[in-house]
């Protein structure tokens, strides 16, 4: 109980002493930093029920983790969303340290550039990216459904193929969904697929 006290104590002597500080230099901590301008709250409440989820997170080989993000429309407001990601991956993952977090966005065929950083001052979110406009999309469904066709086992790199070609550069992508779904029902795990 005392040290509940003692802790209520300290916050509530540093809360006292933030409000000092309108106006003041942080040149006593050392940082050479701009005056403090204006105090703002500090309760950050945040009571959500909406259930945040990231498209997808690997653990590698490595040992370190892999959040990959699927986009059609860059914002900076996704970017602060896979930051928030980034630290409750981190929160959720931490053993005895902090995970190695890597972050993959990946574009849909109509974005050809976006932001690769978000950049807070001191904190520095830096964001991997794949363009799949880069990709031509018609071409690796073709590709893969030669293999189909041919009775050649695919590999997964080739299901990716398949997967991903909607997404990437093509010419009508409503046709390539209905004819990648019709491709992957042919498509047996055991006997089609090698390593």
């Amino acid at each position: 109980m005392a040290e509940e006290i003692a802790h209520q104590a300290k916050d509530i002597l540093l809360k006292r002493l933030n409000e000092l500080y309108k106006n003041a230099s942080l040149k006593m901590y050392g940082l050479d930093l701009p005056p403090v301008k204006n105090i703002l709250p500090t309760n950050l409440p945040e009571v959500k029920v909406d259930e945040k989820r990231a498209d997808n997170i690997y653990e590698l080989v490595d040992d370190s983790l892999l959040l990959t993000e699927y986009e059609t429309d860059p914002r900076y407001l996704d970017l602060i969303k896979f930051a928030n990601y980034a630290f409750r991956i981190a929160e959720r993952y931490c053993k005895s340290k902090l995970p190695r977090l890597k972050l993959v966005i990946i574009y849909t065929g109509e974005v050809e550039s976006a932001p690769s950083f978000l950049d807070l001052g001191d904190i520095y979110f830096n964001f991997r990216q794949v363009f799949l406009s880069k990709f031509d999309g018609q071409k690796m469904y073709e590709e893969t459904k030669a293999k189909v066709e041919n009775k050649e086992a695919l590999t997964e790199e080739d299901i990716m193929k398949l997967i991903l070609s909607p997404l990437a550069k093509n010419n009508d992508r409503q046709k390539l969904v209905e004819d990648a779904v019709e491709l992957a029902k042919e498509v047996r795990d055991e006997e089609t697929v090698r390593p």
